[in-house]
């Protein structure tokens, strides 16, 4: 009691939970349950609502945009978050602890995305204009006709 469990103990709850037999059998439905929701949701609302508007936003839009490296860097850039704020050694509570190093380490990953983005995406993306694509002859085009993909 009052005892802070290491960082290894806690790693070893959360894998004991992910791996418990609730959350094989009713965790994980739960889960996309909720997500098919909101997607039912957010499709189903009206363009003026404060569902549609959050997530149309700027902000959420972002992470679409710089998903990829984000997928890519982020086992990277969530170790170099702890030199930033280490759950680990801190008094706070747990979920406090927790919070705080999701935003961070969320934060550290969208920003190191992002200049992969401006610095290395774009650029790249940019050298398309000089490579015209065309289908192949005798390919069946699915789109209709006069639209182009550009």
């Amino acid at each position: 009691p009052g005892q802070v469990p290491t960082p290894d103990e806690r790693a070893a709850l959360a894998l004991a939970f992910t791996r418990s037999g609730w959350m094989q059998t009713l965790g994980y439905e739960a889960d996309l349950f909720f997500y098919a929701s909101l997607l039912v949701a957010a499709l189903s609302a009206p363009a003026a609502s404060g569902l549609s508007r959050v997530l149309e936003s700027g902000f959420l839009r972002s992470f679409g945009r710089y998903r990829y490296a984000m997928y890519l860097l982020h086992l990277f850039v969530a170790e170099l978050a702890r030199l930033v704020f280490d759950p680990g050694r801190t008094t706070l509570p747990f979920a406090v602890e927790q919070l705080l190093w999701w935003l961070v380490a969320t934060a550290l990953v969208w920003a190191v995305a992002r200049a992969s983005w401006l610095l290395f995406e774009a650029p790249i993306l940019r050298l398309k204009r000089y490579f015209p694509m065309s289908a192949p002859a005798g390919a069946a085009s699915s789109l209709p006709a006069g639209v182009r993909l550009e």
